[in-house]
């Protein structure tokens, strides 16, 4: 099944990676720059075959659901693996639009769909769908609670929902990398790589920019501290909340510290959330679900690799605190 999987990841790679795309969102190619690379493929590959098989699930002739999908290879992937249907639900529209797109360039006969829609409000009836495999997304999702009400509402009966995410909340090196990642890409200054990310213009910068845009007879005095009210807001809410601050004149004096998760002014979403993997298994059973945790080490370069992850994840109970990843396999039962 591996080589199948990545010949058909080959083929997509050899299509998307030749020549850049006009149609193709730029920061795709930084984002997937590993499957330029035949050893990133398999890489690829590797990994989503082995989440299959931890969460017990065979695509083929399923209903699956890709949540918070980006750019959607996992659900070409996921088609391309027998999937009845592959859905990829994402809010971010460029990412949809380049989903589309590969979608008919490289493989328009797979069955995949993808719809620009939040997962908090997913657009499917009741008891629909077999899978949701949510990877390195719920770190990201502003309202988590209500995605996962949303996957028990849309799952069926013996329907499973996989959460995997590298923020494990119980391992101190990573929860002290994210809070930097949160300080940086809030206060800036802006670097090439912060703990793997990019920061071009910090988050506070860009409120304030578009609250002077909103503004303009603002001094800059004003918009600082008006960029400095709106921290956690996104879209419209920055400058209909900077317009009633500025009318009531409630402003704070300092910044706010940065001791929670921004939020991006453009994207709407979390740059990065810490996972509590043990939190999240008692809502999931609060909603009706079986429930596994496992610690994840990786695996997915080699085969030597995934022997030591399977020992380590048998020990989950011990080794949690000292994983950097965690996955979360819950069954629906009612």
């Amino acid at each position: 099944m591996i080589s199948d999987l990545v010949s058909f990841l080959d083929r997509l790679a050899s299509s998307v990676f030749a020549e850049p795309d006009p149609q193709v969102d730029p920061w795709f190619y930084d984002y997937f720059a590993e499957l330029r690379d035949p050893r990133g493929r398999r890489r690829f590959a590797r990994a989503l075959l082995a989440d299959l098989r931890l969460a017990g699930m065979d695509p083929a002739g399923k209903r699956v659901l890709d949540a918070g999908s980006g750019f959607g290879l996992t659900v070409l992937a996921l088609a391309h693996l027998g999937a009845r249907t592959a859905l990829g639900v994402e809010r971010f529209r460029p990412m949809v639009r380049t989903a589309r797109h590969l979608h008919h360039r490289v493989a328009p006969d797979l069955p995949a769909q993808f719809l620009d829609a939040s997962v908090d409000r997913l657009p499917l009836a009741e008891a629909s769908v077999d899978f949701i495999y949510c990877n390195e997304a719920l770190s990201h999702f502003l309202n988590p609670p209500a995605f996962l009400a949303e996957a028990a509402r849309v799952l069926a009966p013996g329907g499973r929902l996989m959460v995997c995410d590298g923020n494990n909340a119980l391992n101190r090196r990573t929860a002290a990398q994210v809070h930097e990642v949160w300080r940086r890409f809030e206060e800036g200054p802006p670097g090439d790589n912060v703990h793997g990310h990019r920061i071009e213009v910090p988050y506070r910068e860009m409120r304030r920019r578009a609250i002077a845009a909103a503004l303009p007879d603002a001094s800059p005095q004003l918009l600082d501290r008006l960029a400095w009210a709106t921290f956690g807001l996104h879209g419209e809410e920055v400058v209909t909340r900077a317009r009633r601050l500025r009318a009531e004149g409630t402003l704070p004096d300092s910044p706010p510290p940065v001791d929670r998760c921004p939020v991006d002014p453009v994207k709407g979403d979390h740059i990065e959330n810490l996972i509590h993997a043990r939190q999240l298994a008692a809502d999931l059973r609060r909603l009706g679900f079986q429930v596994k945790v496992y610690a994840h080490f990786g695996g997915a370069r080699s085969r030597w690799l995934a022997a030591a992850n399977r020992v380590l994840r048998a020990l989950t109970p011990l080794t949690l605190p000292y994983a950097r990843s965690v996955k979360v396999v819950a069954t629906r039962t009612r």
